[in-house]
């Protein structure tokens, strides 16, 4: 497949997938009683923008020469893999709500393990250091959404 036919491809799943968090954004924007600004009407002024820019790059595309570059993807199984560990991840997440905080150190901690692996060997200074990030990461979560706006995951 060449450049242009990725990006018309990807341009259109990406319209999509605005389409269907912009819909049923605008029906709650417009059946609001009390005013028109309420939780979603910026997250709806952000995803029309999106939306706007994506049908232009989109037109953009469509006119444009043919591009004679092949699309090629080099580390296929590495974003499989990703792919793999994220929905097992959201899985993990729905069936056990109370371990968020666990799932999310294990996800983050193996998504850079196999990164570090998949540029070179694993030394015990890298599973450390990725272990470090793992932690932090989790306990900024734990304090931001946790902590600071009480979210519950």
């Amino acid at each position: 497949m060449n450049y242009k036919t990725v990006n018309i491809i990807f341009l259109t799943f990406l319209i999509l997938l605005i389409l269907s968090y912009l819909i049923p954004s605008v029906i709650f924007v417009i059946n609001a009683e009390d005013s028109i600004i309420n939780e979603r009407f910026y997250p709806t002024i952000v995803s029309s923008l999106a939306l706007v820019l994506s049908l232009v790059k989109l037109v953009e595309n469509i006119r444009k020469g043919k591009d004679e570059r092949t699309f090629t993807i080099s580390n296929l199984r590495i974003i499989l893999i990703t792919f793999l560990i994220t929905i097992v991840y959201i899985i993990s997440w729905y069936i056990f709500r109370d371990f968020f905080y666990i799932f999310t150190f294990i996800f983050v901690l193996a998504l850079s393990l196999m990164y570090s692996l998949s540029r070179n060997k694993l030394t015990k200074k890298i599973v450390l250091r990725n272990s470090l990030v793992s932690i932090i990461m989790t306990l900024v979560i734990l304090v931001i959404f946790g902590q600071i706006f009480s979210v519950r995951f």
